[in-house]
Formats: structure tokens, sequence, C-alpha cells
């Protein structure tokens, strides 16, 4: 995970590179299934609701039938890193990231989504005989 921070007018950005390798494979069939460029978007409303002890409803955003079809294709993920840019204007999501030690960042934000993205899959399980089973 590699960390930035860059002074602009006075605030801090803190950039996190979450690192999606080949035991994120939920994590990964996500973002496979997601409009491109709305990962940062939709990262920062999972770690909102988990604030407010809550998950956020990806069913609402993203079609959880294209989910579950993608985490059939049991496919090689080549490793990436998906940069995500927090700012103070993100309000208690800032504050949160910038509280956690630089190095937990991105496991933190990693472990959210899993649980976010579980939850979701456990609101819509998969049909008998689908070969996926939630966890």
């Amino acid at each position: 995970m590699s960390v930035h921070s860059t002074k602009r007018l006075n605030d801090y950005e803190l950039t996190v590179g979450v690192y999606l390798g080949k035991k994120d494979r939920l994590i990964r069939s996500w973002h496979q299934t997601l409009p491109k460029g709305s990962f940062s978007m939709l990262t920062k409303l999972c770690i909102q609701a988990y604030l407010q002890k809550q998950y956020f409803p990806l069913q609402t955003v993203c079609d959880v039938q294209s989910l579950k079809k993608e985490m059939e294709k049991n496919r090689y993920f080549r490793p990436q890193q998906r940069n995500i840019t927090f700012t103070p204007e993100d309000g208690p999501v800032y504050e949160w990231v910038k509280s956690l030690e630089s190095g937990y960042r991105s496991e933190e934000i990693k472990e959210i989504l899993k649980e976010t993205i579980t939850q979701t899959l456990n609101l819509h399980p998969f049909r008998s005989g689908s070969g996926i089973t939630n966890r």
C-alpha cells in the first residue's frame, strides 16, 4: 500500500492504494461489475455507512446477479492497485482514514468492502446448485 499526503491550501489529501491480489476475489469480482470510475465513490459510501454501524445497500447501485455471475467465472485476475484519494471534504470518512496507522489503511478498507459485499450477497443468496456458497 502506498500513501501520499499532499498539502493544498492548508488541507491534506490522503491517497490510499488499495491492493487487490488473488486473495481478494470477492472485491475483484465486485469491482469488475462496477461502472468505470465508480470504485472510489462507492468505497467511500461503504466506509460512511460502516461508521454509522450500517451496511451500504450495494444492491441499489450494482446488479447482484452480475456479481454472482462474475464470481462463478473462476478466472485469474492480475493483481492491481486502486488508488482512492480522501480529502477533508469527505468529512468523517477522511478523519477515520487519517486516524488509521499508515500501512493498515488498505487492509481496513478491504475488510469493510468484504463485509458489505457479503451482506449484500446474504440478502440475495445464490440459487442452490450454483456451486457458490455464501461465506
